[in-house]
């Protein structure tokens, strides 16, 4: 609500539009954020300190952290933390991350107009033919492709049902 009442009060002269555009793209990264929280983690005797952990691995400050980031941001050695996110989500830490920023990745290109080099940066990964490989293997397509898709909204729509099955 703060973020909109901002764009309601800034005029739509020139010296306001770079800021208009930052406060919307702020906007937009905090409601794509709440559209990853649907990521399964079963929570039945999950810990504390793993709750927050995925808490904050779902909001866009997060998305471009690797494995060491999260190790330090749970407060606990590796292995344990390799053993819990195994036990509670299925998946390594490292796959976890993989699956999470390209999911981030495909909404960023669904609700912005930025590049695939400007989302695989943002995401943190340092080489965009390593990006574009793990986006493959999530998606099934190159980036460039996914981005230029007229019917993107229906194919994410496929692949939720497929999940869902």
């Amino acid at each position: 609500m703060n973020r909109a009442q901002q764009v309601h009060f800034l005029g739509h002269d020139e010296k306001d539009r770079s800021t208009l555009q930052l406060t919307i793209s702020e906007m937009l990264i905090q409601c794509i954020a709440l559209m990853h929280k649907k990521r399964i983690v079963r929570h039945d005797g999950c810990p504390q300190w793993l709750r927050k952990v995925f808490e904050q691995l779902h909001t866009p400050e997060y998305m471009d952290c690797n494995a060491n980031d999260v190790y330090q941001l749970a407060g606990y050695s590796a292995p344990v933390v390799i053993q819990n996110f195994k036990r509670y989500t299925g998946d390594t830490v490292r796959s976890y991350l993989v699956k999470l920023k390209m999911d981030w990745a495909m909404q960023l290109f669904l609700t912005t107009n930025m590049s695939v080099l400007e989302v695989s940066d943002t995401l943190g990964y340092a080489s965009l033919s390593h990006f574009e490989k793990l986006f493959v293997q999530h998606t099934g397509k190159y980036p460039r492709i996914f981005k230029a898709r007229k019917d993107k909204h229906q194919w994410l729509e496929g692949k939720d049902r497929i999940l869902a099955e």
